[in-house]
């Protein structure tokens, strides 16, 4: 029984490591066929991975919002647009006219003429009134100048007015220039002073030389006389028009304005002119145009129809009021006209 017992117990052993043995090849030929594990067993999801509807959703309700109130500053922000005429009337000022823009409208021009030629050329857009024949633009100038005058109360004769812009680049020099040269063909003789001694442009507008002139005369010390402003005033070739540049550079700018020169200079030329237009810098970065105001008759406040906004212009005008200035109203310049070509054409062929 003990031998038996012993051979046994001896097998039993010999079994079970022949199991063990089997179960470690089992598990060796299988880390050998693949490196695939299951950790865990996949079970479906309880909701969709896209589209995620409350992320769209509040992505989508902050676009908008950031929209609305993005639409709401540009809009109460009161940019001029050439389609959005309208808003300029709604202003507490009078509205003298509309220039159309000249760059903008290249059917602005009559048949083998174009309107604006190269630079360089006499015939440019600041004196558009007398080189060219009549059209759009040059009428638009006329018939600003045809408010002006008829404006409540401006004088007719030995006015004094003053020409200024909110912003720089709005054309109030080329506003100026055809203005004058509106006024010289029905008025008489006309003279148009380059108050802008920051940057002087009527003198390379009418070709004249600007050795001498308004700093010439403010600085000095003669007094000033009828002899002493023939020699600074310079004439042009349209007919009736003088200008006078103006001068050489100068560091005290307000000071000369404020001066007694000034006013006594105006007073003269009143008396020897039966208009004075006076071209000064831009009345929102500079108090050039506040300081000649008061010495004038009254203001015109020249504005770009796309880029001045109806806060700037407010801004200036009240400054203007404040100082106890007469604003003889606005003059709405680079509007876009191209729904009046046909209109225009039309009219002009059939008086041909």
């Amino acid at each position: 029984y003990n031998v038996l017992k012993r051979e046994l117990e001896s097998t039993q052993q010999l079994y079970n490591s022949l199991i063990q043995k089997a179960r470690e090849a089992g598990v060796a030929s299988a880390l050998r066929a693949t490196s695939v594990r299951v950790i865990d067993v996949a079970r479906p999801p309880a909701s969709p991975h896209t589209p995620n509807l409350p992320l769209n959703g509040a992505i989508g309700f902050c676009g908008g919002l950031l929209f609305a109130v993005g639409f709401v500053l540009v809009r109460d922000r009161g940019v001029y647009l050439a389609g959005q005429h309208d808003d300029v009337r709604q202003l507490p000022i009078r509205e003298l006219g509309t220039i159309p823009s000249a760059k903008r409208s290249p059917w602005l021009q009559w048949p083998d003429r174009k309107l604006l030629t190269a630079p360089g050329d006499k015939t440019n857009v600041e004196l558009v009134t007398w080189h060219e024949p009549p059209s759009i633009l040059t009428e638009a100038f006329r018939a600003t100048l045809t408010s002006i005058l008829f404006s409540p109360g401006l004088e007719r004769k030995h006015g004094v007015l003053t020409v200024t812009s909110v912003r720089p680049q709005e054309g109030k020099t080329t506003t100026a220039s055809n203005l004058a040269i509106a006024l010289a063909e029905t008025h008489g003789r006309i003279l148009l002073i380059d108050a802008d001694l920051r940057r002087p442009r009527l003198h390379k507008i009418f070709e004249r030389c600007n050795d001498a002139g308004l700093t010439t005369l403010l600085s000095g010390d003669q007094p000033i006389t009828t002899q002493l402003v023939d020699t600074l005033i310079r004439e042009t070739s349209i007919p009736g028009l003088f200008t006078i540049p103006s001068g050489p550079g100068t560091a005290t700018i307000t000071p000369l304005l404020y001066s007694a020169r000034m006013s006594a200079f105006l007073t003269l030329a009143r008396q020897e002119f039966d208009f004075v237009l006076i071209d000064t810098p831009p009345a929102a970065l500079f108090s050039d145009a506040r300081i000649l105001g008061r010495l004038s008759d009254a203001v015109i406040v020249v504005i770009h129809a796309t880029k001045t906004s109806r806060t700037e212009l407010n801004t200036v005008c009240l400054n203007f009021v404040k100082d106890g200035t007469q604003i003889l109203g606005t003059v709405v310049n680079h509007w876009n006209a191209g729904g009046h070509r046909s209109a225009y054409e039309n009219y002009r062929q059939a008086e041909a």
